[in-house]
């Protein structure tokens, strides 16, 4: 199973992406509405045996509610559209760090890149918009999610999610 930790995107919020990709004009593969998240941390193909641990972990973490902001874009490599918040809020540091640590427990090897609040809008876009909004992300939840291929693509499934507290 190829799973991830992330922040499910609000309906809220993934109307107005869905409305800006549209008035800027965003070319590329657009991430469908239903897809849109925040990973927090990607686990890659994990054997179905671990999930009992990896909910486990999930059961144990405490997210605290707080706000993303997002407020720039940027084009990255192989042409991702990035929404990107300019800082981190505090309560959702501490969570990765929390998280990391959990899963460095079990065994499970994280990024060491710094974390950066993001959200994929577009792959394989051939530029980059010129400007995005402040948008206020409301962090009320995360989950563990998989990632299975259908006709056409990819879809991001919540196997379990829970609230933040």
């Amino acid at each position: 199973m190829r799973l991830f930790f992330a922040l499910p995107c609000p309906p809220a919020v993934a109307a107005r992406v869905i409305a800006w990709r549209k008035e800027q004009g965003v070319d590329g593969r657009l991430i469908p509405a239903a897809n849109l998240h925040m990973t927090l941390a990607f686990l890659g193909e994990v054997p179905v045996e671990r999930l009992e641990t990896l909910t486990a972990l999930g059961d144990e973490l405490q997210l605290e509610p707080c706000t993303v902001v997002l407020d720039r874009v940027e084009r990255w490599h192989q042409g991702l559209i990035s929404v990107i918040a300019s800082e981190t809020p505090v309560p959702l540091a501490s969570f990765i760090k929390e998280l990391n640590q959990g899963l460095m427990g079990l065994g499970f090897s994280i990024d060491r890149r710094p974390f950066v609040p993001h959200m994929t809008a577009a792959r394989k876009s051939r530029q980059r918009p010129l400007d995005f909004p402040s948008l206020e992300w409301p962090v009320e939840r995360f989950a563990l999610f998989v990632s299975e291929n259908i006709e056409g693509g990819v879809q991001y499934r919540a196997l379990k999610e829970w609230l933040a507290r």
